[in-house]
């Protein structure tokens, strides 16, 4: 259903250009850069980083996370409105199945960007570069004509594909530390030995 009610001065909102840019990328580039000196540079953002990792050491140390999943979860329907905004402005289309099958994409761009399903993971430029992947991967598929029927098939196999990469690496760095510890504790072991 497209709303033919649709003002100018609204579509403008993401269609109006800047530098050859449409605005909706100088929205998305102001929103990665905001949340990214969000989550590394203030205490609110420290510790949704804290809350997603381990809520337990969060409460002992401290930290309301009732608080903190308020702020998470306010912040999350901010953007998804401002999500919606720009969409209905971008394509003149107003309805309620606006993002409808669009989860598959989402999970895609965060498994692909290093998000942690388990949460307390992930930084907002390894998720830009998701978004862009998954953009360029749509376009490839938009391109090839035929190819968009399959295109929740190509992104489930880059989330199966992701997630291996992802666990591989979890694997490897913890074996690493583990190594690492052993090496201590033998140095130590040695130096008691030799007093």
């Amino acid at each position: 259903y497209i709303d033919t009610k649709i003002s100018d001065s609204f579509r403008a909102i993401a269609k109006s250009s800047f530098l050859g840019f449409d605005s909706i990328v100088w929205i998305l580039l102001g929103v990665i850069i905001l949340a990214a000196i969000f989550l590394a540079l203030t205490k609110p953002g420290r510790r949704l980083y804290a809350v997603g990792t381990n809520e337990q050491s969060s409460i002992i140390s401290g930290t309301n996370t009732g608080n903190v999943k308020i702020m998470a979860y306010t912040i999350c329907g901010a953007l998804a409105g401002l999500a919606g905004i720009l969409y209905a402005s971008n394509d003149a289309l107003a309805h309620s199945e606006i993002g409808v099958n669009y989860e598959m994409t989402a999970i895609a761009i965060c498994v692909i960007g290093g998000v942690a399903n388990t949460g307390g993971k992930g930084r907002v430029d390894c998720l830009a570069l998701g978004i862009l992947f998954m953009t360029f991967l749509s376009k490839l598929l938009a391109s090839l004509g035929d190819m968009t029927n399959f295109e929740d098939v190509f992104k489930g196999g880059v989330i199966i594909v992701a997630v291996i990469i992802n666990i591989t690496n979890e694997n490897i760095k913890s074996r690493r530390e583990v190594l690492e510890m052993e090496r201590r504790l033998c140095q130590k072991r040695f130096a008691n030995l030799n007093e």
